[in-house]
């Protein structure tokens, strides 16, 4: 912004100026990509601009920019280094390495570093510059009312064509530029240079405008011979030759670094499972994580795996894990820089636990009655589903019995011999196999209860009184017994299971309770025929065999 009302500054007698008062006016720049405003600030808190008188009849100018602005410089500073050529002072001169060191201790890694380049000798005809990627800066105090400017010139083919408030312009080839022409002393216009670290070039928009006039500003080439301009008969300045500054828009060299892949942790799951995998920790000093590119891989894979990932350039893949055993995958990561990370291992572990097999309990049943074997109680540690397979391992010479429904939970074998059938049951899941479990059928004839029942009765018939808690109570268990016979031969089972169970009430007690159960007392057992230990259990187990035969 120009001032409302310029400032006077007496530049004194003697000065390389005319006798006139200058007039200089308080400028600043609004860099329009984040609007922060870039004022001349002078280093010590002074006037944005100073004149101070050094005791003699020479003044000094120091102008400060502070230039707050991610995209490019930071700050810099121009001093009159109090230098004369050919009667014109020279007020520029290049940041010192203390000054762009402190700039860089603030934290700046991507600016841009001016240099200020001395301008030629008056009378040399040499070469003065052969670099190239220059852009031009020119600070004017025209004097005598005449505005400050700042003005940067495009570089193409040769040097800019550089116009003053007032004044001839430079000779020899010129390009386009952008320069202050209006001689108006209150006009100006404003030039922004917006630097691009990723791009290492420049912008120029010329008063705020919105879109910028000169793209990739900073890609010119500078002719290899040094231009001047003349300030021509009648300017505020005096009658020699002016000197103008060439300023290299140089990015501070940033190193690259490779990126980090970060493929997550390892994990244990279960086989069949779909296991999610997640780069998104991966980082990069100049790319953002969702920009770097992916690359995930196996590297190994259990025997028999046709496993494969959904998507191996994804930020969050995934994947089955059909078969047991370990899968090894690896990241890499690449930034925008075309640097790839180090791989980074994830170990995926997909341990299967073996099924158990339960055949369940052993079986006594009749010759041609059937066997019911049940598997229910098999299960898999892991949840899997389970399959059956009951086979029939020895059996009774002669027989040709076999397993029905054999492959399902419950299955089920009709003896055809008496004798022992000995079963076994495996159980597997998807991935392995239980250790088998057997069970046994015995298979009696249908007389075996009956045999057993009658040696019963002899024995029970052949006891002395002694033996029994009543006299009556010999007879009774012989001629229940015999009723238990007669409903086996009828077919009677149920019945004669029943009957068998409470005859059996009457002599359990030494076997059961360690001695025989008296009558009364208010026990809840029934008081038992038998008395005497060692035939009761004699009795007791006989009655046993004979009970499970028939159950």
């Amino acid at each position: 912004n120009i001032a409302s009302s310029g400032k006077i500054v007496a530049w004194g007698s003697g000065s390389s100026f005319d006798t006139g008062s200058a007039h200089y006016a308080e400028v600043s720049f609004q860099n329009i990509k984040n609007s922060n405003p870039l004022p001349f600030v002078h280093e010590d808190d002074k006037d944005p601009v100073s004149v101070e008188n050094w005791g003699g009849t020479s003044e000094r100018l120091q102008i400060t920019t502070q230039a707050i602005d991610d995209n490019g410089v930071k700050a810099w500073t121009v001093y009159d280094n109090a230098s004369y050529i050919n009667g014109a002072k020279n007020y520029w001169n290049s940041l010192t390495d203390s000054q762009i060191s402190e700039l860089m201790s603030e934290g700046w890694t991507m600016s841009a570093r001016l240099k200020i380049v001395s301008a030629c000798d008056s009378n040399s005809s040499e070469s003065c510059f052969d670099q190239t990627d220059f852009a031009v800066a020119t600070w004017l105090d025209a004097g005598a009312g005449k505005r400050f400017a700042m003005i940067f010139g495009r570089l193409s083919n040769g040097n800019p064509e550089i116009k003053l408030l007032t004044g001839s312009t430079s000779s020899g080839t010129t390009g386009p530029s952008y320069v202050v022409t209006n001689s108006t002393a209150n006009d100006y216009h404003l030039y922004e240079l917006v630097y691009d670290p990723s791009t290492q070039t420049a912008d120029l928009y010329v008063d705020s405008s919105e879109d910028p006039v000169i793209e990739n500003y900073a890609g010119w080439n500078l002719s290899t011979a040094g231009k001047r301009f003349t300030w021509g008969s009648g300017s505020s300045f005096d009658t020699g030759s002016a000197n103008y500054s060439f300023v290299e828009l140089k990015p501070n060299t940033v190193i690259n670094e490779p990126p980090t892949a970060v493929a997550g942790d390892d994990q244990s799951i279960h086989t069949g499972d779909e296991v999610s995998l997640n780069g998104s920790d991966s980082f990069d000093d100049q790319t953002a994580s969702e920009d770097l590119i992916y690359t995930w891989s196996f590297t190994s894979q259990p025997s028999g795996s046709t496993a494969t990932l959904s998507d191996s350039g994804s930020i969050t893949p995934s994947f089955t894990a059909d078969e047991p055993g370990t899968y090894v995958l690896e990241l890499v990561v690449t930034d925008e820089g075309g640097l790839s990370s180090v791989a980074d291992e994830i170990i995926i572990s997909s341990e299967n636990m073996a099924p158990t097999a339960d055949a369940g309990l052993d079986i006594i049943v009749n010759v041609d009655d059937i066997a019911v074997l049940d598997g229910s109680g098999s299960f898999d540690p892991d949840g899997d589903t389970i399959t059956y397979q009951w086979t029939l391992t020895s059996a009774p010479s002669g027989s040709t019995s076999s397993l029905i429904n054999s492959t399902s939970q419950i299955a089920s074998i009709v003896p055809d011999e008496e004798g022992q059938y000995v079963i076994s049951l495996v159980v597997s899941d998807a991935y392995s196999s239980s250790v088998a479990d057997t069970m046994t059928v015995t298979a009696i004839g249908a007389e075996y209860a009956e045999d057993q029942l009658m040696d019963v009765s002899d024995i029970i018939s052949n006891l002395p009184d002694s033996d029994f808690d009543a006299k009556g109570h010999r007879n009774s268990l012989v001629n229940r017994i015999s009723d238990v016979i007669a409903l086996i031969q009828s077919g009677m089972l149920e019945d004669a299971r029943n009957e068998l169970e409470s005859i059996i009430e009457r002599v359990d007690g030494c076997t059961l309770r360690g001695s025989a159960d008296p009558k009364g007392g208010g026990q809840t057992f029934a008081a038992d025929y038998i008395t005497d230990c060692a035939e009761q259990e004699d009795a007791y187990d006989i009655l046993i065999d004979a009970l499970n035969a028939i159950s």
